[in-house]
């Protein structure tokens, strides 16, 4: 399973959606990640995570991140958050989140291996 809390802090993982794609039986879990939550140094920043599971939950991919751009720490507009995973009927993955006041959207089209340059 993926750890999304309680990972060596300051980190801090937040915002957790899941999605269940009925006809394959993948599970894909989206998250913000914060290098070190509440902080205002520019050096820390948030981002958009991604696992999924090819066995109905038995065992998670490595977590990987899917914006291209991180944001800041701070838990405000310009933190990435709200990260909805939706499966498509081809193991096709989409992904939308908001980010200073704009909503960005990723996809997969082989099952959340590989993801394409997001959009706004």
């Amino acid at each position: 399973m993926v750890p999304l809390w309680g990972l060596n802090p300051p980190k801090k993982n937040e915002k957790a959606w899941a999605t269940f794609d009925e006809t394959s039986g993948y599970i894909y879990a989206t998250w913000t990640h914060y290098d070190n939550y509440a902080s205002s140094n520019p050096q820390d920043s948030a981002h958009i995570m991604l696992s999924f599971s090819t066995d109905r939950g038995l065992n998670w991919s490595p977590a990987m991140r899917i914006n291209q751009f991180g944001g800041n720490c701070l838990g405000e507009s310009g933190t990435p958050l709200g990260a909805i995973p939706v499966a498509g009927p081809e193991q096709e993955v989409y992904v939308t989140w908001a980010n200073n006041g704009k909503i960005y959207f990723d996809r997969s089209a082989d099952g959340g291996v590989t993801w394409q340059k997001r959009m706004q």
